[in-house]
């Protein structure tokens, strides 16, 4: 499972593997490291402008919780607040800096770190500040990803914003190969 969003906060009790010793390493985006060994988090990867800090009560943290933590606490080992996949691995790509910054890189590269950790399914939690108003279509590279890449799941958030949803889907939930999460 691949993550792409504003942070994450591996030491979370929900990604931590007492047995390792050490945070995952974070590399860049352009050369991205990966540790297929982990327990959960085997990849993080950013952008040149980005820092490796998660927000306090991060979004990042909080979206690859709920995909796909899960802590192994003894008394948490019911599952009950795990993640609904909790066996997935995380590969994360941070595009924020801890004062919430984003930098959004090209299709070319979002997902090329991905790939090296046998990422099949990526949640962008993420989207433009601008809806698409119109339902005109706006995600056309991400699309002839998924075209090149079929054995890919990508989703992005919808936006969950205007009273009645209208002119709240953002650009990036446009693509008609992606799947839209509202």
């Amino acid at each position: 499972m691949g993550v792409s969003d504003t942070g994450l906060d591996d030491r979370s009790c929900y990604f931590i593997d007492p047995s390792e010793k050490k945070d995952i390493q974070r590399s860049l985006i352009t050369d991205p490291f990966v540790d297929l060994d982990r327990r959960k988090v085997v990849q993080y990867s950013r952008l040149q402008k980005t820092d490796t800090e998660d927000l306090t009560a991060g979004h990042g943290t909080h979206v690859a919780g709920t995909v796909a933590g899960y802590n192994q606490e003894p008394l948490a080992k019911d599952g009950k607040y795990s993640g609904v996949a909790p066996d997935a691995k995380i590969a994360f790509l941070d595009i924020a800096t801890s004062s919430g910054i984003l930098y959004i890189p090209p299709v070319s590269q979002q997902y090329k770190g991905l790939r090296k950790a046998n990422a099949h399914v990526c949640s962008n939690s993420w989207g433009s500040a601008f809806p698409i108003g119109g339902g005109f279509y706006t995600n056309g590279k991400t699309d002839e990803y998924l075209y090149k890449n079929m054995d890919t799941l990508i989703l992005f958030a919808i936006g969950n914003s205007g009273a009645s949803g209208l002119g709240s889907v953002l650009r990036e939930a446009s693509g008609k190969s992606v799947v839209s999460v509202g």
